[in-house]
């Protein structure tokens, strides 16, 4: 029975590993997507962009659709101070998207104090016609910004492919599989049955 749990552990952490990669792959291509963009782009489509690429990543740190979040060998950054400053980046600007968007608060959730500045600024556009307008200073990322997040979820997917290499390995190690597609958790029932 021991071992039966441990291995439904096993295939549980390689779920949220498989999850988890997926994920932070899915942050790259939004990445790309907002390069290609190009700086230009109004800020106003930044927003909604930024706000999926922050509510995205953290994702896996989350619930992770039922599975539990990601071990904390993915929160620790001791070698990278730039992916330890993006990844807290990305937390408090998710728990500000999802829960409260106070802007005149906004300056406290960067890890970089500077990149929070003049939010509390509105500035008002008078043209000699009489027309008006109005801006904010929005919450935005430069591309480098976006550079540091892609770098990030490269480095996320790496460990967790690596961890799920590992896993797999020992889960399968004494049953040869011939080449085809699996449903882990049926295989894996199958496998356990002939214990």
């Amino acid at each position: 029975m021991a071992n039966r749990q441990s291995a439904k552990q096993r295939v549980r952490a390689l779920k949220r590993l498989v999850f988890a990669s997926n994920t932070f792959q899915s942050v790259e291509l939004m990445c790309d997507h907002v390069e290609a963009l190009g700086e230009q782009t109004s800020t106003l489509l930044h927003i909604p962009l930024l706000a999926g690429i922050c509510v995205t990543y953290m994702n896996p740190f989350m619930s992770s659709g039922g599975l539990g979040p990601l071990p904390r060998l993915f929160t620790n950054f001791s070698a990278n101070e730039r992916h330890a400053r993006v990844h807290a980046d990305l937390k408090n600007l998710r728990n500000w998207f999802y829960a409260h968007r106070d802007m005149l608060n906004i300056p406290r959730l960067f890890a970089d104090s500077a990149s929070g500045d003049r939010f509390d600024r509105l500035t008002f556009h008078l043209d000699r016609g009489g027309t008006y307008s109005f801006s904010t200073h929005q919450l935005s990322w430069d591309i480098e910004g976006v550079h540091r997040v892609r770098d990030l979820c490269r480095f996320q997917r790496n460990r967790a492919d690596r961890l799920a290499d590992k896993i797999l390995h020992q889960l399968f190690a004494s049953v040869p599989l011939a080449p085809g597609t699996y449903v882990l958790e049926d295989e894996f029932a199958h496998l356990m049955d002939n214990d």
